[in-house]
């Protein structure tokens, strides 16, 4: 989410001097340059005013020259600490320079002089937000509705809050909202169509992408999704088919409508694949080899056309008598989640005699887990600015001999760092189990009970197959005092299948499995988890509807769609039933 730009209005000259005049007439013809020559000869000739510091301060922002901007606009405070727009551009160039941090004492300065300047209220509010503190970006941003109810940059924020919070119903009203107020907010129409998607209502979400790209065919994001978003989940298995010709035949497409050529056009690349994965195609059930490979092969292009640097094999490094292999482990996902709950399983018995452990946090999230993970790391680097580049760049500087990703293709930034050279030995984790693609990409590392005698045609990595599972995983301490099954709304006299996956992850072509165990056990109940959205939880509802009534049956009668429960009733819920499905 960007700012918006500092205003091109110009205080007015305190002096009606022709350079003054000159100068601010530069400026609105869009010559910054030869504008700030002409203020700085006012300068000299009126040291002490404020307002030619001021002008000197645009004409640099404009120019992009953050720091001497900045310099212009404090002197011209210095001179006149009245002057708010001072305050609220300077807040600007801050945030521009990704330094928030110093922007947000400017900001709340300038709405302390000027309690209704509701951009520099909901600017405080993007500052508060690239922080990552949410709660703070909310409140300033509620404060700028209050002064103007109808501002839809700020609605939409607010959803983007919401969005991100996973807050989804509440996320959709205040995009609609800020579309109501604003048709042509591309961002809105966007994120609007993100929130229905996971939602569940798929088709919907795509129609909205196309509304963004109506409003403006530049942006990228939208054009990325509207051609390769899938559906979390599917309604049959003829839909799977068609989506997936679809997919196939879009990102053809994509590919190549995507020139590379100019700066511009590798930046419009690099923020579209910045956008997704193809994180759902792995829930079709198919050979994705052949699709992975063509997408992996672009996001290296991508990659190399706006970091040239890393776009080449790294030479193996030459090992001395006692040196260490310095290996690196990349993730978003280096807190308490399947993925860091299995890489600090790796981490606690790695050879570390043999071996110099670095580790890249690229999410936000921090708990017991991630310290955990530190201290079971010789070097920990949290990167949870939202820039690549430096991510790359110090994984570069370290100088590694092997990289491993864990889970390519559950973030995009992890698939970006993947799709480059950052290491002489590149390998995939088995944590997203679908080969990467990329060409980057030396191994994928698997387990032997995961994969079968001809799995390697399927993966254009070499297959690796460690010991037994691959992984070290400790078994959860069981509650002392599980709950039943009444507590957990489960009959007594019924023989209970448990299935507690996400629900996306099941097939259509599978449904069949439940109504034919229920034909020859007509005492069963299937217990499922219910998805935190509504939407995909019907959609799975009125499948097995379907699939009972083939069999003569009423689903009703056989499932449970148990709530979300807390990790200890998930537990008790395992521990009621007779079978795991």
């Amino acid at each position: 989410m960007k700012p918006i730009s500092q205003s091109n209005n110009i205080l007015a000259p305190t002096q009606k001097s022709q350079l003054m005049a000159l100068g601010t007439g530069l400026l609105a013809k869009g010559c910054p340059a030869e504008a700030l020559e002409v203020f700085e000869q006012v300068i000299a000739l009126q040291p002490k005013s404020a307002i030619p510091l001021f002008n000197a301060g645009v004409a640099c922002h404009q120019q992009k020259k953050l720091t001497k901007a900045i310099d212009y606009y404090q002197k011209a405070l210095e001179r006149s600490p009245g002057l708010t727009v001072a305050l609220y551009n300077m807040g600007i160039a801050y945030v521009q320079a990704d330094a928030p941090q110093k922007a947000i004492p400017l900001f709340l300065q300038a709405v302390q002089q000027n309690p209704r300047y509701v951009e520099a209220t909901y600017n405080l509010g993007i500052a508060y937000e690239k922080t990552g503190d949410a709660g703070k970006a909310l409140s300033a941003y509620n404060q700028a509705l209050d002064i103007n109810p109808n501002h839809a940059k700020v609605l939409n924020n607010i959803g983007l809050l919401k969005l991100n919070a996973d807050d989804l119903e509440p996320a959709v009203e205040y995009f609609r909202r800020a579309i109501a107020m604003d048709p042509k907010i591309a961002e809105a129409h966007f994120n609007l169509g993100i929130a229905l998607q996971v939602l569940g209502s798929y088709e919907e979400g795509r129609t909205c992408y196309r509304k963004a790209l109506s409003v403006d065919k530049n942006y990228t994001p939208a054009k990325w999704l509207y051609l390769l978003s899938l559906p979390s989940i599917y309604q049959s298995v003829e839909q799977i088919e068609t989506l997936r010709e679809r997919f196939i035949r879009h990102l053809d497409e994509l590919i190549e409508t995507t020139p590379l050529a100019t700066e511009q056009q590798k930046k419009m690349a690099l923020r579209g694949m910045a956008t997704t994965t193809n994180f759902f195609l792995q829930y079709q059930g198919m050979d994705d080899l052949e699709v992975q490979k063509r997408y992996g092969q672009f996001a290296h292009e991508v990659m190399a056309a706006n970091y040239p640097q890393w776009s080449m094999p790294r030479p193996l490094n030459a090992l001395r008598s006692g040196q260490r292999i310095r290996i690196g482990y990349v993730s978003s996902f280096m807190y308490s989640h399947t993925v860091g709950d299995f890489l600090l399983g790796w981490l606690k018995y790695h050879a570390t005699a043999e071996f110099e452990i670095y580790c890249y946090h690229l999410g936000r999230q921090r708990d017991a887990v991630t310290q955990a993970i530190n201290a079971k790391t010789d070097h920990f680097h949290h990167c949870t600015a939202n820039n690549l580049e430096a991510a790359a760049q110090q994984i570069a500087t370290d100088d590694l001999d092997i990289v491993i990703y864990p889970e390519i293709g559950m973030c995009p930034k992890t698939l970006q760092l993947a799709a480059m050279y950052l290491a002489p030995v590149q390998c995939a984790g088995f944590w997203h189990p679908v080969t990467s693609g990329l060409p980057t990409i030396d191994y994928f590392l698997s387990g032997m009970l995961l994969e079968s005698e001809n799995a390697d045609k399927y993966y254009s990595e070499k297959l690796i197959r460690l010991p037994n599972l691959g992984l070290c995983y400790a078994p959860p301490a069981l509650p002392s005092q599980p709950k039943s099954r009444a507590d957990l709304g489960s009959p007594e006299d019924l023989f209970v299948f448990l299935s507690s996956q996400s629900l996306y992850k099941y097939l259509p072509q599978h449904d069949d499995i439940y109504p034919r165990i229920a034909s020859q056990l007509p005492a069963s109940l299937f217990v499922f988890i219910s998805d935190k959205h509504g939407g995909i939880t019907e959609i799975f509802k009125k499948r097995l509807q379907v699939a009972f009534r083939k069999y003569g049956l009423e689903s009703d009668r056989f499932c449970l769609f148990s709530p979300r429960l807390v990790h200890a009733d998930f537990l008790s819920l395992h521990m009621t039933a007779d079978a795991l499905l």
